[in-house]
């Protein structure tokens, strides 16, 4: 009895800290993502591809950018999540965009 409540006590630890890594502490790119291929149906090969698309974007844009990213994961449709995630990583491009012509204009 006392093996099998050790065993249900272990479990539920274990449960417990999937659940927290994957909604609190899990990088936003995999937050995102999962999100994503739950409410558009992607499959496992996909949401990786896009963790390595973000991951990509981050470089490029910054934590700025992903940090918007990553608001968006409390959508309730695809629709919505798409293209809250658009929106933020075409802000993110065009803010380095925009950065890029004045550091070019000021002569830095």
């Amino acid at each position: 009895m006392k093996s099998l409540l050790a065993l249900i006590v272990i479990a539920a630890f274990a449960a417990g800290g999937w659940f927290a890594y994957h909604e609190f502490v899990a990088a936003p790119e995999v937050r995102v993502c999962q999100r994503i291929s739950a409410l558009c149906g992607d499959s496992h090969d996909e949401s990786r591809s896009c963790e390595a698309n973000l991951a990509e974007v981050r470089e490029s844009l910054g934590d700025k950018a992903m940090d918007q990213v990553a608001n968006c994961v409390d959508r309730d449709t695809c629709v919505s999540i798409v293209a809250c995630t658009t929106a933020a990583l075409t802000k993110g491009a065009a803010s380095e965009v925009f950065e890029g012509i004045k550091r070019g204009l000021s002569g830095e």
